[in-house]
């Protein structure tokens, strides 16, 4: 999920990169980012193939990894040579910025099983185990090289 002051950066005027995109693949449907300066809210919510992105209690972006769609999407993006891109396995959680001032406070990665999904609304759950991961941690420090082992 793309992260970025979209008013203010460069990258913010290309829909496939602004905040809440799945970068160069899918744009947000909606802007639902707070004022520059206030946390938003973030969620990720991951069943077997099915993705949603969720930002600040509005679904911006859904999506199935492997479908003739994100192939398709895929094959025209800069992430083409990369054959295993966005596929599931084990592997690390990246936050990743590109010099500019980035905060991130109690990020969270748990599994849901679909009983708990389904009373929290969602139709989907997390696929990801054993990590939870907390970040209230000095501005910007996570964006450099930290990540969260995931698996």
């Amino acid at each position: 999920m793309q992260v970025l002051d979209d008013e203010k950066h460069a990258d913010g005027r290309t829909p496939k990169h602004r905040a809440g995109a799945v970068y160069d693949l899918y744009a947000p449907d909606e802007e639902a980012t707070r004022p520059v300066g206030e946390f938003n809210l973030a969620r990720i919510v991951v069943r077997g193939a099915h993705v949603e992105h969720w930002l600040n209690g509005r679904k911006v972006a859904e999506y199935d990894v492997g479908s003739d769609d994100w192939k398709n999407r895929l094959a025209q993006s800069k992430f083409a040579k990369y054959p295993v891109f966005g596929l599931p396995g084990a592997g690390r959680v990246g936050l990743q910025d590109h010099g500019d001032r980035v905060w991130f406070r109690t990020i969270r990665i748990r599994e849901i099983d679909p009983g708990e999904a389904t009373r929290l609304g969602h139709q989907s759950s997390v696929s990801l185990r054993n990590a939870d991961v907390r970040a209230d941690q000095e501005p910007g420090t996570l964006g450099r090289g930290r990540s969260a082992r995931r698996g």
